[in-house]
């Protein structure tokens, strides 16, 4: 690795000098997962002997495995998550549209719960756009959604 070069005097600090990159909760959590899972290919390997078939098979298919293994608990993470977001909103929805429908809730609470209900319509939408332009942007599509408020 090669040293950052100091700001030149009298030069203000670019965004990107300024600003640490600095690997997700998710993907270090994935990483890791894909290093145990090879880990434990190359363990495996080892008390199967690597010098049989099996064993060398072991071993050299312990980095595609990590690799595999990796992403797949990425993306099952973002899963969940996106999982978590729908069933939170879906509550939310149910719980604002019965104080809604109440015939004995004053019209000030029915105004309260109908814009707590647009909010929540509203931050699901967002983050649809979110999840929609981040895969796209994973699969190369150019994607442009006009109506994101971002």
């Amino acid at each position: 690795m090669t040293a950052s070069k100091p700001p030149v005097k009298g030069r203000v600090a670019t965004q990107k000098q300024a600003i640490p990159r600095v690997a997700s909760k998710g993907s270090v959590g994935a990483g890791l997962g894909g290093l145990g899972g090879g880990e434990a290919m190359v363990s495996w390997a080892q008390h199967a002997d690597i010098h049989t078939g099996l064993g060398q098979f072991l071993l050299y298919s312990a980095p595609l495995v990590s690799v595999v293994l990796g992403t797949a608990l990425l993306l099952g993470r973002a899963q969940l998550g996106w999982w978590a977001l729908k069933w939170t909103t879906r509550k939310a929805r149910e719980t604002f549209r019965a104080q809604i429908n109440d015939p004995n809730a004053s019209e000030e609470t029915k105004e309260q719960a109908q814009a707590a209900l647009d909010e929540v319509e509203e931050i699901l939408s967002s983050a649809h756009r979110a999840r929609v332009k981040a895969a796209s942007a994973f699969m190369g599509i150019p994607l442009s959604i006009e109506a994101d408020s971002n």
